[in-house]
């Protein structure tokens, strides 16, 4: 049996699809606020059947609860500033930005989109595939993987467990003082090694990767001290801080100005 539900004063239409969860199907383009009053025990899909733009856009604030799953499509937006939700996965170029609150078994970005993690905890994997993009200034994450052209900027932030690429995905680490050490090697690191240059073959049983451990400074100061798993022709490359890049790129512009000047 089809009912409608309100969301901060918005109808959206609940489908009943099974015995464990319902479906909310939300797409009228409208701002959608849900607070300490609103606990949704359902699946909720963004723009999933209608394109709009701008997209419609859910801000999660404390209290607020999405049991379950939150899809995102199209051009659709979400804001994660407290509350829980079960699991954030992105598609269709939408993007979503958490400063704070929890989401449970992970994220999940797929078809471009895009998604600034600065604060929070994300119980389970953070995922960039299919040329999406994640960046990652904060916030608490048990592992990271890119895979398929997916790309995490890895600015900040703690990661309890492993970072891991596939099929051309890729983790760039911003920071300082990093080191590799793979097998009883440890080499430091400068911008721009890539740590695929570094680790020892392993097999997982039907793969081969390299793998290794890297420690340092993230650019927010957050240690990092995790090990990394590289498969194929995905990797991990170190990039320098927007500080140390400014610095770099002046002193680029200088040397230049004195050979011109020698001409």
């Amino acid at each position: 049996m089809n009912k409608l539900i309100v969301i901060a004063g918005y109808t959206v239409l609940m489908l009943s699809t099974g015995l464990y969860a319902n479906h909310i199907y939300i797409d009228d383009g409208l701002n959608h606020i849900i607070s300490d009053d609103v606990y949704i025990n359902d699946t909720v899909w963004l723009d999933y059947i209608i394109n709009n733009d701008p997209g419609t856009h859910i801000d999660l604030i404390d209290g607020g609860i999405i049991n379950n799953f939150l899809y995102t499509y199209k051009e659709s937006t979400v804001s994660v500033n407290g509350g829980h939700i079960g699991g954030l996965w992105l598609y269709d170029e939408s993007s979503a930005i958490i400063d704070c609150g929890d989401i449970g078994v992970g994220l999940a970005t797929y078809d471009d989109s895009n998604v600034y993690f600065d604060g929070g905890t994300i119980s389970g994997e953070v995922y960039a595939t299919d040329t999406s993009n994640i960046k990652m200034n904060g916030g608490f994450s048990v592992w990271l993987l890119a895979t398929k052209q997916g790309r995490i900027n890895l600015n900040g932030g703690t990661i309890e467990s492993i970072l891991l690429t596939r099929e051309n995905g890729t983790i760039y680490i911003s920071g300082n003082n990093f080191e590799v050490t793979a097998g009883n090697i440890t080499t430091p690191l400068i911008y721009g090694d890539r740590l695929s240059d570094y680790g020892i073959l392993g097999n997982d049983g039907l793969n081969d990767y390299l793998a290794g451990t890297i420690t340092g400074m993230l650019e927010d100061g957050t240690p990092i001290n995790n090990e990394f798993n590289i498969y194929d022709t995905s990797d991990i490359i170190i990039v320098p801080e927007p500080a140390s890049a400014l610095i770099l790129a002046t002193g680029c512009v200088v040397v230049l100005r004195r050979k011109k000047s020698n001409l």
